[in-house]
C-alpha cells in the first residue's frame, strides 16, 4: 500500500503541474506580445455610430468639398452616399461613376469615392511616433483591376516626412497582392520607395484581412493578421536617401482611390466598396517596442514574395476584359442617394486551416445566425467550439437576402490552445482580474498536493 500510494500521488501531483503550467502558458503567450503595463491603446475607432452618418468627427476629417483632391482618377466626396458608418459597426467608403463630371482641383473626371484622414500630419486630429497600427480592412474585388484601396500614413511635407503604405492594393500583382511599403525624400529633392509584394493563392477581397505595421524607434515591421511580412531600418537606405520615421510625426489616411496605379477601370462594375470593420493604434511597450492588437484567431498568411520591388508606376495599363464582381459588402448606396436599408452587408467567408473551424463566419453585429435550420444567436456572434465536430448548414441574416454556407467543425484543441483563448476570452472583456482567482487557487491547490506527496513520501521511507 505503502509502495502504490506514492505512484499515484506523484501522478496527482504531475497532473497539477501540467493544469498550472498550462494556464501560466497561456497567461505567458497572450501577455508577452500583447500587453502592455500602460494600457497605452492612443488611437481607436470601432465605427459604432448610427447607420448612414458620417464617422467620428472627433477623429477624422472625411476627403472632399468644392475642390477635392485625388491621386487616382476619382474626385473625393464629401457626402453620405461615399463615406459613412453603416450602423452594423464598419466605415464604407464607396466608388461610384458620375458620367457628367464631378470638379477636381486637378480637372474633373467621371468617378467619385470616399476618403477619411486623421488631419493635418501636425497638430490635426491624431498624429503620433512609434507603435502598433492596425486595421481590419475588406477590400472590394475589383482592387488592383481599376479600384486602387489605401491604407496609409505620412508626415509632413511629403516626401520629406515619409509615408508608410499598409496596405494597397494595385494593378501589377492585382487582386492577389496586398501591397506595403515606404517612401521618404532623397538629397536631390526626389523620393525614393521600398515595395514589397504579398502574393497570396486567391484574391484579399474574400474576407477581412488586418493589415498594419510595428513602427519603433530604427525599424518599420510591416504585418498582415498579426504576422510580420517585411522589415526595414535605416540600413536599407541608399546613397543620399533620407530615413525619416524617427523624425516626424505621421497621420492615418483611409480611402478607396479609382484608376491609375489601381488600373483601368470598368466603369459598370461601380458602385464598390471598402469596408473597414476597425482602425486601433497602440503606443510603445514598456521595452520600447509597440504593443500589438490581441488577436484571438490568426487566418494564416499567405506566402508573401519576400524579394523587395518598386511601386509600380502610375501609367495606365492597357484595358482588362473585367465582369462584374459583387461588391465587397454587398451593393452600396448610389451617388446621393444615402445608404440604403436593403443594402447586403452580411457576408459568409471560407477560413481554412484554423484550429477550431474550416469555416470562418463574418457577420454583422446585430445579424441573426442559424445553424442547421435553428437560430442560435441574434447579435451576429457565433461560438463554434459550442458545435458539435463535423458539417453544418450556416444562415447568416443581416441586411439583404440571407447567405448561406456549409463550415465543418473540427474542436480538438490543444490543451495549450484551449488555456491560451481563454485568456485571450478575458483580455477582450476586460475579466482579467477574474481569471486571477482560479490562478490562486491553481497555485494553492498544487501547493496542497505538494505538501502531501512530501508526506507521503517520508511516511514510504
Amino acid at each position: 500500500m505503502l509502495l502504490h500510494t506514492p505512484s499515484v500521488a506523484v501522478q496527482i501531483w504531475l497532473s497539477s503541474v501540467m493544469v498550472l503550467a498550462l494556464v501560466i502558458s497561456g497567461y505567458v503567450l497572450t501577455f508577452r506580445s500583447h500587453a502592455s503595463t500602460s494600457g497605452t491603446l492612443i488611437f481607436d475607432d470601432e465605427f459604432n455610430g448610427a447607420a448612414g452618418t458620417a464617422p467620428d468627427s472627433t477623429k477624422w476629417q472625411i476627403m472632399g468639398g468644392t475642390t477635392p483632391s485625388r491621386w487616382g482618377v476619382e474626385c473625393f466626396v464629401n457626402d453620405r452616399a461615399h463615406t459613412y458608418v453603416d450602423g452594423l459597426g464598419h466605415l464604407v467608403e464607396t466608388a461610384t461613376y458620375n458620367p457628367g463630371g464631378v470638379p477636381c482641383n486637378n480637372g474633373s473626371g467621371p468617378y467619385e469615392s470616399g476618403g477619411i484622414d486623421t488631419g493635418a500630419a501636425t497638430g490635426g486630429l491624431f498624429d503620433f511616433t512609434y507603435g502598433t497600427i492596425e486595421a481590419s480592412i475588406l477590400v472590394p474585388c475589383q482592387s488592383g483591376t481599376g479600384l486602387w484601396p489605401a491604407w496609409w500614413a505620412d508626415g509632413p511635407s511629403w516626401p520629406i516626412g515619409g509615408e508608410l503604405d499598409f496596405l494597397e492594393v494595385m494593378k501589377g500583382n492585382g487582386p492577389v497582392d496586398a501591397h506595403q511599403t515606404a517612401h521618404g525624400a532623397t538629397s536631390g529633392g526626389n523620393h525614393w520607395d521600398l515595395g514589397f509584394a504579398n502574393i497570396a493563392s486567391s484574391a484579399w477581397c474574400n474576407q477581412y484581412h488586418i493589415y498594419g505595421a510595428n513602427w519603433s524607434p530604427g525599424q518599420v515591421a510591416f504585418t498582415i493578421d498579426g504576422a510580420v511580412t517585411h522589415t526595414i531600418t535605416p540600413a536599407n537606405m541608399q546613397s543620399g536617401w533620407s530615413w525619416p520615421f524617427d523624425s516626424y510625426q505621421e497621420r492615418l489616411l483611409l480611402d478607396l482611390q479609382v484608376g491609375a496605379a489601381g488600373g483601368t477601370i470598368n466603369s459598370g462594375s461601380l458602385p464598390q466598396s471598402m469596408l473597414t470593420d476597425w482602425v486601433r493604434v497602440y503606443g510603445l511597450g514598456p521595452s520600447g517596442t509597440p504593443t500589438p492588437t490581441p488577436t484571438p484567431s490568426v487566418t494564416p498568411l499567405p506566402t508573401p514574395t519576400p524579394t523587395p520591388i518598386h511601386t509600380p508606376t502610375l501609367s495606365p495599363s492597357p484595358p482588362t476584359p473585367a465582369t462584374t464582381p459583387t461588391p465587397a459588402g454587398g451593393t452600396p448606396p448610389a451617388s446621393g442617394s444615402g445608404p440604403s436599408p436593403t443594402t447586403p452587408i452580411t457576408r459568409i467567408i471560407s477560413s481554412p486551416g484554423t484550429p477550431v473551424v474550416s469555416g470562418n463566419i463574418e457577420a454583422p453585429d446585430k445579424a441573426t445566425i442559424a445553424v442547421d435550420g435553428k437560430t442560435v444567436s441574434t447579435n451576429g456572434q457565433l461560438d463554434t467550439t459550442t458545435l458539435t465536430n463535423g458539417k453544418h448548414t450556416i444562415t447568416v441574416v443581416g441586411q439583404g437576402a440571407p447567405i448561406t454556407k456549409t463550415i465543418t467543425v473540427n474542436n480538438r484543441l490543444t490543451p495549450l490552445q484551449t488555456a491560451r483563448n481563454i485568456f485571450l476570452a478575458a483580455y477582450y472583456q476586460n475579466k482579467l482580474l477574474a481569471l486571477g482567482v482560479p490562478i490562486v487557487v491553481a497555485i494553492v491547490f498544487l501547493a496542497l498536493v505538494t505538501l502531501k506527496v512530501i508526506k507521503v513520501f517520508r511516511r514510504a521511507r
